[in-house]
């Protein structure tokens, strides 16, 4: 995850006859050190909200991480979802990390965040802390906007990476199509792109 600045992501969401939730997602990141990096993640719920989670280039390229959790969700006029998960990352970075995802939904407005410490067991300066958050309002059932935040922190560097931003999403039946712009230390700029696919 760690400094990457672009990506582009095709997520694909389905629910088997045993009430099996899932997410596919195909991201790519793109930076002007590193390039375009492909990074597929899968996300499986059970009836019973038991949580698994697997990662592909996500927070180290050549490295796949594993989590496992449990949801805690309610559907009401204030709506949430708090999934804490806990795995390992082998490959080029070898380690451990804790994660938490939070959605919150309240008649128009939403907050989602996904926010992770995960540290090295070969150099503890590769430890880091990472954050993903939107603020959002959405006036009509294609439309959505708001503020969107990523932060990378090194604690033994005591060094900040942050990138505020907008999103703007649109949404047809199943489908949705958020864009993302974020300002970089750099004033390049950074654009995010995803299709979302749902049932």
């Amino acid at each position: 995850m760690k400094n990457r600045l672009f990506f582009i992501a095709f997520l694909v969401c389905f629910e088997s006859a045993a009430q099996l939730r899932g997410t596919l997602e195909q991201i790519y990141y793109y930076d002007k050190e590193g390039g375009f990096t492909m990074g597929p993640l899968a996300q499986f719920q059970t009836k019973e909200n038991w949580f698994v989670e697997a990662r592909y280039n996500y927070e180290e390229a050549r490295s796949v991480s594993v989590y496992i959790g449990k949801a805690y969700e309610n559907e009401s006029d204030f709506s949430y979802s708090i999934v804490p998960i806990f795995g390992g990352v082998v490959g080029r970075f070898k380690g451990g990390s804790a994660a938490v995802n939070v959605d919150l939904e309240y008649r128009n407005f939403y907050f989602s965040s996904q926010s992770q410490y995960t540290f090295s067991l070969r150099d503890e300066l590769d430890n880091f802390y990472f954050s993903w958050s939107e603020l959002g309002y959405q006036p009509f059932k294609w439309f959505y906007g708001g503020l969107a935040f990523q932060e990378t922190y090194y604690p033994q560097l005591n060094e900040h990476v942050t990138h505020p931003g907008v999103v703007l999403g649109f949404a047809y039946k199943r489908w949705t199509l958020p864009l993302y712009g974020f300002r970089t230390a750099e004033s390049a700029g950074a654009f995010v792109c995803s299709i979302v696919y749902e049932w």
